[in-house]
């Protein structure tokens, strides 16, 4: 019997870029793996989980770059809720760093007290190590109470001031810090807690620090004198202000801004450097190695970033406080008073009461950034 042919290649659908051309072996060899492979539930799992993955990280990354921008109020997203969040941050930066700034200025008084004392009048304190001046002037006003809060006189204007200065001093460092990260990626970090930390001194020179300086400088001089002209602190704000006008509370504002400038351009960076040694990373939490370790670790910590910042800076301080004085006017600029300086008392006079500086400085940034990371972590656990 005749059957009618028929032809295989007539039924089985060709491949596109061979029409007519059956199929080879190997081809359908390889069509079958794939429809094997595509029928196994645990390829088609594995597929799936790495596609996920995939999307995951891309989202993750838009997240962060979102994060970034309305950190510092830019790009992406709702406007209203990119200024509330930016103000939320810069609002707990003011508060940590305002009442950190409070309470440092009360344990480390003392110090600064030494040490301006030391750098007006070095022909009498500037051979002797700085608590000698404590033990005089307690004594000289009587012991008990009186000599104890003469360790105190000029401190209510930095308890005034003291507040607002490092309220902007961190607000000025944070805004800087983010406003870097966005755009200058190419920056490493300590380059960019250097720069965000000269932001953050010039910001407090500007607004808070040379007024104030001024302010407890005089006041002090005012009392080393042999006929103290000001009754009290008050009394002596109000009379430089009448006398010299807004001007002459400004002087040194060169040296103020040099001086916070490199303060904090040290500081930082130096804090943040070591603090990733002890944390893993400068965004770590002291608490993670034991609440007593912890704490130990952030006062050496910070300890040491003012140490730092007093061995680089000590004698832009030593310009800046003679520029602030009462014989301030025997000086024509920094340039001049440098050059004086130099010229009567030699390199040494560049470091006369770093003693005094070294132990205040370095109480006073080791408590300063131990009570805004405290502060922030408590604001923070309420908002």
């Amino acid at each position: 019997l005749l059957m009618p042919t028929f032809s295989f290649s007539s039924v089985v659908p060709r491949h596109p870029s061979h029409p007519t051309a059956p199929s080879s072996p190997s081809s359908s060899t390889a069509r079958s793996q794939d429809n094997t492979e595509s029928s196994c539930p645990q390829n088609n799992n594995r597929r799936r989980t790495k596609v996920l993955q995939r999307f995951s990280k891309q989202n993750k990354t838009k997240q962060k770059e979102n994060d970034a921008k309305m950190a510092i109020g830019g790009g992406g997203g709702d406007s209203k809720a990119i200024k509330e969040i930016k103000f939320k941050d810069v609002w707990i930066d003011a508060v940590a760093g305002g009442a950190s700034g409070a309470l440092e200025i009360c344990v480390t008084y003392p110090f600064e007290f030494a040490k301006t004392q030391v750098q007006l009048d070095p022909k009498t304190w500037g051979s002797k190590p700085f608590w000698a001046c404590w033990k005089d002037t307690y004594h000289q006003f009587g012991g008990f109470p009186k000599g104890f809060t003469a360790l105190y006189r000029g401190m209510p204007p930095l308890i005034i001031f003291g507040v607002p200065r490092n309220a902007c001093r961190f607000v000025g460092f944070e805004v800087a810090n983010n406003f870097l990260k966005l755009h200058a990626e190419g920056l490493g970090t300590v380059q960019r807690n250097i720069l965000a930390g000269l932001a953050g001194g010039v910001t407090e020179a500007v607004l808070v620090t040379t007024y104030q300086e001024t302010m407890k400088v005089r006041l002090i001089h005012d009392r080393l004198s042999p006929n103290p002209r000001f009754k009290n602190t008050f009394h002596g704000i109000s009379t430089i202000f009448r006398e010299q006008g807004f001007s002459g509370v400004y002087k040194g504002l060169g040296a103020t801004i040099l001086r916070q400038g490199s303060n904090q351009a040290i500081r930082f960076p130096t804090y943040y450097y070591l603090k990733s040694w002890f944390c893993d990373g400068p965004d770590g939490n002291f608490a993670q190695n034991g609440p007593i370790l912890g704490i130990v670790q952030q006062i050496f910590v910070g300890a040491t970033a003012g140490a730092a910042s007093v061995i680089g800076n000590t004698p832009i301080d030593v310009v800046k406080t003679k520029m602030q004085g009462f014989e301030a006017n025997q000086y024509t600029g920094v340039v001049d008073c440098i050059a004086k300086t130099w010229k009567t008392e030699g390199f040494g006079g560049f470091y006369k009461g770093v003693g005094a500086r070294m132990g205040r400085v370095s109480v006073d940034v080791a408590l300063t950034f131990f009570f805004v990371e405290k502060i922030k972590g408590f604001v923070k656990s309420y908002l």
